[in-house]
């Protein structure tokens, strides 16, 4: 996985989600260092909706060359 996860980190801005039970560390990897505010976590997949607008507001910014930090 970590070689797959800093092949794609070279072409794109990677985003993951974890659903309930998922192990942060491993979200974290897939992201790369300084990519935590580009990691989500819901309980189910019903939470998925309430992502949205986060999800939408760090793709949009990532495309203009920047990094934001949600809480």
């Amino acid at each position: 996985m970590r070689e797959a996860a800093q092949a794609l980190r070279i072409k794109a801005q990677v985003i993951a989600i974890g659903i309930r039970g998922a192990v942060q560390r491993e979200l974290n990897q897939i992201v790369g260092q300084g990519g935590a505010s580009n990691v989500f976590t819901v309980g189910d997949f019903a939470a998925l909706g309430g992502l949205i607008d986060r999800i939408t507001t760090a793709v949009c910014f990532a495309g203009r060359g920047g990094r934001l930090v949600i809480s």
